[in-house]
C-alpha cells in the first residue's frame, strides 16, 4: 500500500509539478545521517534546490567567506589575522574579477549560476526572525543585505582555487631560504626529489614525454624578501597546504573485480565543516558527493556510472616576478580603508598601504627590498586570465558515463588546479589533471627578474599548456593510480611543472599497499586510509638515531637512555602515530626543530644523513625537544594523545562555544595526514581529512563516507563519530524514492 501511495505521488509530481508552470518543484528527504537526498525532473530545479539547501543548511558559513572574499571580516570578527586577510583579499579584488566574467559569459552560461542564486535567496527571502539569529553577528550589522548575486559564488570559486594554487609562487620564497642558508650548488643536488628512495610520481616511464636526461633546476632570485613575502601572505584560510589523498585501482587489483576509487581531500577541520554532502538526482543524471557550500559543484563523489576524487595538483598557476619599475609608470594606485570591529556593533578605520596594479591588473605587491629599489614584485596568477567555458565542465560531469567521457570533460575546465581521479562500472580508470598552467621548459628555483610583457605573456592562451600536454593517463597497463599531491613526472620531463608539489612519502605508502596486495578488499581500502604510519621517521630516524649516539657523551646517553630505547623500539611497531605512542612525540618535535633550525626539506636532511663528511648537528634540536616536551630524567614520556589534539575552531574565532578537545592519530607525513602546529605546549592538528571516500563501482556503485564534522545538525554525530572512529557510512545511493515513508518526504516549491 506503502509503495502504491508513494508511486501516486511520483507520478503526480511529474505529470504537474514539473510542468511548464508557474512553480518549480522538488521532493526532498533527509537520511539518518543527515544527509539531504532531493529528486527533481529538470537540472535548473535541482540546482535551485541545492542553492536553497545551501542557504537553510550553511548560510553563515557561504556569508563568511563572502565577507572574507570582500575583505571585510575585520568588521565582524576580532580576531588580528582577519586583518591581514582582508587587505590581501582587496589586492585580489576577486568581486571586480568575478564581474568581468559573469559579463563575458552568454546566457546559457550565466544560467547555471542564476538558478542556483535563486535558490539561495527563495530561503533568504522567507528566513524568520530565529533563523536570522543564528546569522549573528552578520544579520545585526546595519546595513547588512543578504542578497546572494551570481558574481558571488564565482568569487567563492576564485578564492578557493587561488588559495588552493598559491602554493606554488609561496615554494618561491622557501627556494630562496634555502639558498641563503646553503649556497647554490648544495641546494640543486639536496632539494632534488627524483633521487630519493620514497620518490612516487603519478605517471611512471612511458607515460609522460621523457627527454633523454634529468636536468637540475637554474637557481634565481633574492632571497631577502622571502620572510617579507610570507608575512604578506597570512596563512590560508583553508588551512595550510598539505594536499590530499586519493587512489584508484582498476579490477585486476580489486577482490571484487571491480574498480575502486578513494578520496580523502585535506582542509583545515573546523566548525562548521568546510563540506556538505548531498544526492541530486533529475531525468539527466543521479549523483552523490561533496559541495563547497556556495558553489554549485559536486567536487568529489559519484554518478551511476563514474566517480571522481580531488587532490591539490600544487601545479605552478602562480608566480611573482621582479619587474623593472621603469617599466611601472602607468599604474592603479589604491588605498583601501579596512574596518576593524572592536566592540560589540563599533568599528574604525585603518588606513592600510597603498598597493598598485599594473595597467593589466596586476598586482604590485607592496613589499620593499633594499638594493632592490629599482624594481618592483609582480604577482601573475592564471586565474586572472579564464573565459566563461573554463567554469563550465563540473555541470556536464554528473552526466558522465565513462572514465573516457569524464576525463575529456575535465580536461576542459580552466580554473587552477586541481588532480582528478576517475573509475567507472566497467572496470576503467583514469587520471586527470586540469587548469590553466604556463608552459615551462626550463624550471628556475627563486624570485625572476622579467620584463613586464614577459609576465603577462606567461598566461596568456600560446604559453598555456594545452590538454593534451597536461599530466594525464586513460586506462594504465599497470591498473593503479595514487596522487597525494607529488609530482606529476619526473625531472626528465621535456615539460617542467614543478610547483608546491610535496615530498612523495604518503604516495609511497599508499603505492607499496597497493602492489603488496593484488585482490584488495573494502576493508583493505580503509586500512589504507586509516594508516598512521610516520613515513618519514621509518627513512630519516635510523640515521638520525646512528648520529646522535655519536655526538652524546657517555654520561649523556645515560641520561636520555629510556629515551633512545624509546625511539629505536618504535620501528617494532613500524613507526606507527598511534595514540599510545611515546616514541612519536619525540620524534615529531626533534625533526620539526632540525628541518627549520637547519632550512631543510624531509629530502634535503635524508640526504644530509647519507654524507660521509655531514657537519650536521643533531645533538641540540634533540635536546631542545625534550625541553619543549618538558621531559625529565624521572618521567615517562608524554603520550601521542595527550600531545596531538584536534580543537576543530569555528570560523568566526574563540568567542564561539568550542568542543572538547579530539585526541587524533597520525602525523605530518602519514597517509590518515595529521598536520600538526606545535603551540608551545602541545602539536595542535589543523589540517587533515575533510571527509573520507571510498566507491566500490559495482553496479550501481556503493558510496562510502564520513565527515569531519556535522552535515547539517550539530546533534546529529552519525558522520563526524565515523570520521573519529576512522569507519565509514554506506550511502543510500541511489535512492529507492518508493521505499521511503510519506511522512518523511518533502515535497517543496518556490
Amino acid at each position: 500500500m506503502i509503495k502504491f501511495v508513494i508511486g501516486v505521488i511520483l507520478f503526480c509530481i511529474s505529470q504537474f509539478c514539473f510542468a511548464e508552470i508557474q512553480c518549480k518543484s522538488w521532493m526532498e528527504w533527509k537520511d539518518q545521517s543527515d544527509v539531504r537526498h532531493i529528486f527533481a525532473k529538470k537540472e535548473n530545479d535541482a540546482l535551485t534546490c541545492l542553492g536553497r539547501i545551501h542557504a537553510k543548511d550553511r548560510f553563515w558559513q557561504m556569508e563568511f567567506f563572502r565577507q572574507v572574499i570582500y575583505g571585510r571580516s575585520a568588521e565582524f570578527f576580532y580576531e588580528k589575522g582577519f586583518i591581514k586577510s582582508d587587505y590581501l583579499l582587496r589586492v585580489l579584488n576577486f568581486p571586480e574579477l568575478a564581474e568581468n566574467y559573469y559579463q563575458q559569459m552568454n546566457e546559457a552560461e550565466k544560467g547555471a549560476f542564476q538558478v542556483y542564486t535563486n535558490g539561495i535567496n527563495a530561503w533568504l527571502s522567507q528566513i524568520n526572525e530565529e533563523e536570522k539569529k543564528q546569522l549573528r553577528p552578520f544579520s545585526n550589522w546595519k546595513g547588512w543585505k543578504p542578497l546572494w548575486k551570481p558574481q558571488d559564488t564565482i568569487s567563492l570559486i576564485l578564492l578557493q582555487s587561488f588559495i588552493q594554487t598559491c602554493e606554488s609562487f609561496q615554494d618561491q620564497l622557501r627556494q630562496m631560504e634555502w639558498v641563503k642558508k646553503h649556497g647554490k650548488e648544495k641546494v640543486k643536488n639536496w632539494f632534488f626529489q627524483d633521487s630519493l628512495p620514497w620518490f612516487e610520481p603519478i605517471l611512471k616511464l612511458g607515460e609522460y614525454p621523457k627527454k633523454s636526461s634529468a636536468s637540475l633546476p637554474e637557481v634565481n632570485g633574492d632571497q631577502k624578501i622571502a620572510q617579507k613575502l610570507v608575512s604578506f601572505f597570512p596563512t590560508s584560510l583553508f588551512g595550510k597546504s598539505a594536499g590530499s589523498n586519493s587512489w584508484v585501482v582498476g579490477p585486476q587489483f580489486s577482490a571484487s573485480k571491480k574498480a575502486v576509487l578513494a578520496n580523502d581531500p585535506h582542509l583545515a577541520l573546523c566548525r562548521p565543516s568546510l563540506w556538505y554532502w548531498v544526492h541530486l538526482q533529475t531525468s539527466q543524471w543521479d549523483a552523490i558527493g561533496a559541495t563547497f557550500p556556495g558553489i554549485p559543484y559536486l567536487i568529489g563523489g559519484s554518478n551511476r556510472y563514474v566517480s571522481w576524487g580531488v587532490t591539490n595538483s600544487f601545479l605552478p598557476a602562480a608566480q611573482v616576478s621582479w619587474v623593472s619599475r621603469q617599466e611601472l609608470k602607468e599604474v592603479k594606485k589604491v588605498r583601501p580603508v579596512i574596518w576593524m570591529k572592536i566592540w560589540g556593533r563599533f568599528k574604525i578605520p585603518l588606513f592600510w598601504k597603498t598597493f598598485q596594479k599594473t595597467k593589466s591588473n596586476l598586482p604590485i605587491l607592496p613589499i620593499k627590498v633594499k638594493g632592490k629599489e629599482d624594481f618592483a614584485l609582480v604577482l601573475n596568477w592564471s586565474g586572472f586570465y579564464l573565459k566563461p567555458q573554463d567554469f563550465m565542465g563540473f555541470s556536464k560531469l554528473l552526466k558522465a558515463r565513462t572514465v573516457q567521457e569524464a576525463e575529456h570533460t575535465l580536461s576542459l575546465i580552466g580554473i587552477p588546479s586541481w588532480n582528478y581521479l576517475l573509475a567507472d562500472v566497467h572496470g576503467g580508470i583514469a587520471y586527470r589533471a586540469f587548469g590553466r598552467i604556463p608552459r615551462i621548459l626550463t624550471h628556475t628555483w627563486g624570485v625572476p627578474t622579467r620584463s613586464l610583457k614577459e609576465v603577462e605573456e606567461q598566461m596568456q592562451d600560446k604559453n598555456i599548456l594545452t590538454p593534451h600536454e597536461m599530466p594525464h593517463l586513460v586506462q594504465p597497463h599497470r591498473q593503479w593510480i595514487v596522487t597525494a599531491n607529488q609530482m606529476q613526472w619526473p625531472s626528465d620531463s621535456i615539460l617542467k611543472i614543478e610547483g608546491g608539489q610535496l615530498a612523495s612519502l604518503r604516495a609511497f605508502r599508499i603505492a607499496e599497499f597497493i602492489k603488496k596486495n593484488p585482490e584488495l578488499t573494502l576493508l583493505d581500502h580503509q586500512r589504507i586510509q586509516n594508516d598512521v604510519q610516520a613515513v618519514d621517521a621509518r627513512f630519516l630516524l635510523p640515521g638520525m638515531l646512528y648520529d646522535l649516539e655519536n655526538e652524546l657523551s657517555q654520561e649523556e646517553k645515560k641520561r636520555v637512555k629510556t629515551v633512545l630505547e624509546v625511539l629505536k623500539a618504535w620501528e617494532k611497531e613500524e613507526w606507527e602515530a598511534h595514540l599510545k605512542s611515546y616514541a612519536c612525540g619525540v620524534y615529531r618535535r626533534w625533526v620539526d626543530r632540525i628541518l627549520s633550525q637547519e632550512k631543510l626539506t624531509v629530502g634535503a636532511l635524508w640526504k644530509r644523513l647519507k654524507e660521509k663528511d655531514s657537519d650536521l648537528k643533531l645533538k641540540p634540536a634533540f635536546f631542545s625537544a625534550l625541553k619543549d616536551l618538558k621531559w625529565k630524567l624521572t618521567q615517562l614520556l608524554t603520550s601521542w594523545e595527550k600531545l596531538h589534539v584536534c580543537l576543530f575552531p569555528h570560523l568566526g574565532g574563540k568567542k564561539y562555544r568550542p568542543i572538547p578537545p579530539v585526541p587524533t592519530p597520525g602525523d605530518n607525513h602519514s597517509i590518515n595526514l595529521a598536520l600538526s602546529n606545535w603551540n608551545g605546549k602541545i602539536y595542535q592538528h589543523d589540517l587533515g581529512p575533510g571527509f573520507r571516500m571510498i566507491v566500490k563501482m559495482s553496479d550501481p556503485p556503493q558510496v562510502y563516507f564520513s565527515l569531519a564534522g556535522y552535515n547539517i545538525d550539530e546533534k546529529n554525530s552519525i558522520l563526524f563519530d565515523r570520521w573519529k572512529n576512522g569507519e565509514l557510512v554506506l550511502q543510500k545511493f541511489p535512492l529507492q524514492w518508493d521505499n521511503i515513508p510519506p511522512q518523511e518526504l518533502r515535497i517543496d516549491q518556490y
